[in-house]
């Protein structure tokens, strides 16, 4: 499966072919489809779903723009759960250099705010993946 994600989504949601994807999440979740950091956090979900349906292409594609997006509105948590899935991605795909990389920087941008519920996953599966070789 080619990923369909072309543009950025945040700045022409409307008209991104990847809203076809995404749709079951934003209605499943009611986000709003022209706030870019629900966006990014969509296009993570996603890349977990395309991870559990093998399709790590689209998986890796997702990520890379939530990676972008969250980076360009600095918004921390949703780029340390963007590194943590290419991480992930990584690992499985047996770069180890780079998965460590993804994660430690993951769990550098989670550092001191490990205590909120949405984290403690991410750092969690980072350091997981770090014990892995």
């Amino acid at each position: 499966m080619q990923n369909e994600i072309t543009e950025s989504p945040g700045r022409d949601v409307c008209n991104s072919r990847a809203i076809a994807k995404l749709y079951p999440f934003y209605t499943l979740w009611g986000i709003v489809l022209s706030c870019v950091i629900d966006f990014a956090e969509a296009l993570i979900t996603y890349a977990y779903a395309s991870v559990t349906l093998r399709d790590e292409v689209a998986a890796r594609t997702a990520l890379e723009e939530a990676l972008s997006l969250s980076r360009e509105r600095e918004n921390q948590d949703d780029s340390a759960r963007a590194l943590c899935g290419l991480g992930h991605l990584a690992l499985r795909q047996g770069d180890l250099a780079q998965a460590r990389a993804n994660y430690e920087e993951s769990i550098t941008l989670v550092q001191g705010r490990w205590l909120i519920p949405r984290l403690k996953w991410v750092l969690a599966s980072s350091l997981e993946g770090i014990s892995r070789r």
